[in-house]
């Protein structure tokens, strides 16, 4: 398999052939877990990442990472307390970060997905509660929240021991037919009763938060994580909303949102009620297959508001960091944006990458950013660019500035695969994706032109000399965003209470 349309076709072959849509724990639906892990497998293979851990190793990267959870977000949360937000009642809704997509703004951690949405709440005058997971512990924080990663660990933990029972017909069979397609194994029961017990434990404890808030709305980032899809069951036990929020590539190759063709009546109880994306286009992925369902998994179109934030150089935030980027180009002919991924191989990604900036003119420059899970490894990277004669000085500028800073400042942007890269042809500056992998998901840039698909290093060079000979084509007109989230805020707000929401503006 060579791209992420072959695999998700193999996925729906078997959706189609077997009863998925039955498989259970109890109220727990069995399938989008399943569905999702069967991708992420087969997608390491392809892009030969490393090899998924066996359950022991996975046991042991669980309490490694717990225990540096429990020593790093106790004192993240001391020394950053007065951003540490209470669990109490009055709030309308709960949010559930996926603890990643923040950026720095100066001193302070801002979330770009979820503190919008908590901002403009407050600004209705509604409060809410966000959640953040992951050891990471970005402080101090521009927004209070709550860290809970180290009770996520613990209970995932605890639950290797928690009895489950299982009705998942026809798995066995689909582990066959799925050996037919995919180079790796299918998960075995053995894996599945794990995650069921993982999955309940969970939404028993977001239980907790929820009720305790009385919330009537929730909010989620990256949905389908298995720390998502418990959130998103707690919140529908109780009654509440729940609504997902974009936060990178979707699109019609998105396991996540693309193609479920066996959907219960009443949906599945781990996808949210509703998905806010960014475009039509997105919205329409969504529309083919989530109004099959009795209560359906409805899309609404918000936009990206915080790229469109970033359009608008009269703002005094946009423009300090657009300024500070400038500053970062050191007086380069063109610069390109190297907006790494991470979880592929560094033959299928750094390697080919260092090799084309070294063929490409002196006089170009390099902005080399680390995903935001590898941004610590700032300093491997650099001393590895020093080696191969390229500068490695800016890594820790271009893994910090904003990202949408960075990508107005530059003349080319490069990702093997990166949501970035839309983001960028939005912003009117052109860029290279570099594998079949990307260039599948980016096909529609690729073919308006707006993307030039190279895999080799001596293709990929051609490429970036190429683009930055070429006219900058002119940015895309910037949407009503901070409107839309607005109106859709004050839309489910008002619905929670019993109201009748206003017409949204035409």
């Amino acid at each position: 398999m060579k791209n992420s349309a072959e695999v998700l076709a193999a996925i729906h072959a078997l959706e189609e052939a077997f009863p998925v849509d039955t498989w259970h724990c109890g109220d727990l639906p069995l399938w989008p877990w399943y569905r999702v892990r069967l991708y992420v497998d087969a997608v390491n293979d392809m892009l030969a990442a490393s090899p998924s851990l066996k359950p022991l190793a996975r046991l042991r990267h669980l309490a490694g990472r717990a225990a540096r959870a429990v020593g790093r977000v106790p004192l993240a949360s001391w020394r950053d307390r007065r951003s540490n937000a209470p669990v109490r009642s009055g709030a309308t809704a709960v949010l559930l970060s996926d603890g990643m997509s923040f950026t720095r703004l100066g001193e302070a951690w801002y979330d770009r997905v979820m503190d919008p949405v908590l901002q403009g709440l407050a600004a209705q005058g509604h409060a809410g509660l966000k959640l953040t997971p992951l050891a990471e512990a970005h402080v101090p924080r521009m927004v209070p929240s709550r860290f809970v990663q180290p009770r996520i660990d613990l209970i995932k933990l605890l639950a290797t021991r928690r009895p489950v029972r299982l009705h998942a017909p026809g798995l066995d069979a689909l582990r066959l037919a799925a050996a037919e397609r995919f180079r790796v194994a299918a998960p075995d029961e053995a894996w599945l009763r794990l995650q069921a017990a993982r999955l309940q434990a969970l939404a028993s404890w977001f239980d907790k938060p929820l009720r305790a808030t009385g919330a009537s709305l929730a909010f989620v980032n990256t949905y389908y994580s298995l720390e998502g899809q418990a959130f998103v069951l707690a919140a529908r036990r109780l009654g509440l909303r729940t609504i997902d929020l974009q936060h990178g590539m979707q699109g019609p190759q998105h396991v996540a949102y693309a193609g479920w063709s066996r959907v219960p009546a009443g949906g599945y109880a781990t996808l949210p009620d509703e998905f806010w994306v960014w475009s039509e286009e997105d919205a329409d992925v969504i529309r083919a297959w989530g109004a099959r369902a009795e209560v359906p998994h409805r899309p609404r179109v918000t936009g990206n508001y915080w790229l469109d934030r970033w359009r608008d150089e009269s703002e005094p935030l946009v423009a300090r960091f657009l300024a500070e980027a400038a500053a970062q180009r050191g007086g380069a002919e063109r610069q390109v944006l190297v907006s790494l991924i991470w979880g592929v191989s560094e033959d299928e990604e750094i390697n080919r990458l260092i090799e084309a900036a070294r063929r490409c003119p002196p006089s170009f420059g390099w902005w080399w950013r680390l995903h935001p899970v590898e941004a610590h490894r700032r300093a491997e990277l650099a001393a590895r660019l020093q080696r191969h004669g390229l500068d490695g000085s800016r890594v820790g500028a271009a893994t910090d500035l904003p990202l949408y800073a960075l990508v107005r400042r530059a003349d080319i942007v490069v990702s093997h695969s990166s949501t970035v890269l839309a983001e960028a042809a939005q912003l009117g500056v052109p860029c290279v994706v570099t594998s079949d992998y990307g260039a599948g998901l980016h096909e529609r840039l690729v073919r308006d032109g707006l993307a030039t698909h190279a895999n080799d290093a001596a293709g990929i060079a051609r490429a970036i000399v190429a683009a930055a000979a070429r006219t900058r084509p002119a940015a895309r007109a910037g949407g009503s965003a901070a409107g839309s989230l607005a109106q859709a805020l004050r839309d489910v707000t008002c619905q929670a209470h019993g109201l009748v929401p206003a017409e949204a503006p035409a």
